[in-house]
């Protein structure tokens, strides 16, 4: 017989919850020592709070009835004796369990950073960013808020249940079967609303995801929406996400609400029954008067922890949408062959081969059975109109996307087999974006060789000519930069960037279109610095601007992914082909 497809869905979804359950506790892993004394001290805190209503029982029982005022006085001392022992396990509980929380959290949020940054290019090309940082901040604050307010309730509520439980079958078990009909109702109430309430708080973090991404996006465009006057097109988009974000928020508090409230009204009704039958007992003289309002503040107390439970379940439901949206990202590989297995350290001596490369983005095809050989020490330059696959011969060479068929090799050793690290190790690389960070100019050009000296810091700015605007600047080089560089000209941001990659000294420099934003004059000044630092090492420059690759050893131009020709720049222009026209044209324009 076939099941359910409903049965299968409710499988499914355990299965998921327990998985991501299971990343979680992981990371409560290492602290189990301290986990164990949090635990302990509220099971010390948990019995002797429970032993009030049995102090009552005695009092009325036996105190009042023969005025025994020694038995009074010693039953004062316990209580004040217990009230401060309680006081102090509490602070130690709360204590041990704030630094195990932080501790908790810090580990997530780090691991989950490093994590992040060392996943390839092409899992930033399938999710959006604002996604990314929405799963980072938001979701993982929401696992944050779920510890710190619903936890330690959470194992409180559980322990007190326990104990009540106990000490209620110990007074009158009959009683304690009358009182818990109401359960399997409850199981049931929860049960009917546990799908929907998980279901739509997904939607909702979907939608908050949604709308972080479309922030982000028109903060980075806020220029394109003011020269447009869009002002009332995009808050107008804004605010129908928003309005569905409400709807749905709207929904989740209509479903939790209705969980609660049924839960409140079955929870109150077994304290009438319990008085009614125990109040006959008492009459009937089977149960002391002591032992019925011991009974009855126990059961006072058992509802509590029941309906804490209830509205924590509800919590539980909702930080599990969290903790499956960021162990989501966690559970993603970083890279194929990070390890590699060439012998270490890897050094480059004699050239770099492509062989029979096949790659693309999406299912289109950018390199086609490309092959192409590259000696150490020589300067090239890759030229060819846009989409030729001159920025994804350098992807697939820094591994940021892997190939599809054919190899990459460094002295006849396949990239993949070569530790990521060292691989990226040998590469230096400036491209048209010149990422620079919110920090000083010295912060930014020592980022590729943080143990680097100060001479040879200077040495790489000299060489980039960056030592002029540095020398005008109020605080030189300790000047803070802004927000992607947005206080510099695309020319400073450029120098920046190539500043970097000479302090890094590696032995494969490659500049992608890293000197757009410079006059011709710097960037020729630049390139002849480089071709006399990288004499022994190997340049590689993609460029649009042709007058400013004549210098290289050779000029490689493609076109829709092959090689159409290759030679010096002279050699080429005489053959009067492919980058004969390339050429002309430029100069025409």
């Amino acid at each position: 017989m076939k099941k359910k497809p409903q049965v299968i869905s409710a499988i499914s979804n355990i299965s998921k919850q327990r998985h991501v359950f299971y990343h979680f506790l992981k990371f409560l892993k290492p602290y189990w020592v301290h986990e164990s004394v949090v635990f302990v001290l509220m099971i010390l805190g948990t019995v002797s709070s429970l032993a009030f209503p049995y102090i009552m029982k005695i009092i009325i029982d036996d105190v009042f009835p023969n005025k025994d005022y020694e038995l009074l006085i010693f039953i004062l001392l316990l209580l004040l004796g217990i009230t401060v022992g309680n006081i102090i396990i509490s602070f130690c509980s709360n204590y041990l369990f704030t630094w195990i929380k932080n501790r908790v959290m810090m580990d997530i949020r780090s691991h989950l950073f490093d994590h992040l940054i060392q996943l390839p290019l092409s899992f930033y090309d399938r999710n959006k960013s604002g996604d990314i940082v929405y799963r980072m901040s938001n979701e993982v604050d929401r696992i944050q808020s779920f510890i710190t307010s619903s936890a330690l309730s959470l194992v409180h509520s559980l322990l007190t249940l326990l104990g009540l439980t106990v000490a209620l079958c110990w007074l009158n078990w009959q009683l304690f079967l009358v009182s818990i009909i109401v359960i399997p109702f409850l199981a049931l109430n929860i049960r009917y609303f546990q799908p929907k309430i998980r279901d739509i708080t997904e939607r909702g973090r979907k939608k908050g995801s949604e709308v972080m991404s479309y922030l982000i996006e028109r903060f980075e465009t806020v220029q394109l929406i003011q020269v447009y006057n869009a002002y009332n097109y995009e808050n107008n988009r804004l605010c129908s996400q928003l309005n569905d974000l409400l709807n749905i928020n709207m929904q989740n508090v209509t479903y939790s609400g209705a969980m609660r409230s049924i839960s409140r009204f079955l929870t109150s009704l077994t304290p009438a029954i319990i008085l009614g039958w125990g109040g006959h007992k008492v009459m009937l003289g089977v149960m002391s008067l002591g032992a019925l309002v011991a009974f009855l503040q126990y059961l006072s107390r058992l509802f509590a922890p029941f309906r804490n439970l209830n509205r924590l379940y509800i919590a539980l439901i909702r930080v599990s949408v969290s903790m499956k949206r960021v162990f989501e990202f966690l559970e993603i590989d970083v890279q194929k062959n990070i390890d590699g297995s060439a012998a270490s350290p890897f050094s480059f001596k004699k050239e770099i081969a492509f062989t029979n490369l096949n790659f693309g983005y999406n299912g289109q095809p950018v390199l086609q059975d490309f092959s192409l050989r590259l000696e150490k020490g020589k300067k090239y330059a890759l030229v060819g109109s846009s989409g030729c696959g001159k920025s994804s011969l350098v992807n697939v060479l820094c591994r940021f996307y892997e190939s599809e068929t054919g190899a990459i090799t460094i002295d006849h050793t396949p990239i993949t087999n070569i530790k990521l690290y060292e691989l990226r190790e040998h590469i230096g690389l400036v491209t048209q974006e010149n990422q620079v960070f919110h920090d000083t100019i010295w912060n930014n050009i020592r980022y590729s060789k943080l143990e680097s000296t100060p001479e040879e810091i200077n040495r790489a700015i000299i060489l980039t000519g960056l030592n002029g605007f540095i020398e005008k600047a109020e605080d030189g080089a300790l000047t803070l930069i802004g927000d992607r560089g947005n206080t510099l000209s695309a020319g400073q941001r450029q120098r920046i960037a190539i500043a970097r990659a000479i302090l890094k000294d590696s032995d494969i420099l490659i500049l992608d279109e890293a000197t757009s934003a410079l006059d011709s004059e710097s960037e020729g000044e630049i390139i002849t610095n480089l071709q006399d630092l990288y004499e022994d090492k190997t340049l590689i420059v993609i460029s649009h601007r042709l007058s400013t690759i004549q210098q290289v050893d050779e000029v490689i131009c493609l076109d829709e992914g092959r090689i159409m020709e290759r030679g010096p720049h002279e050699e080429l222009l005489e053959k009067k082909g492919h980058y004969w026209r390339l050429f002309r044209k430029q100069l025409i324009a």
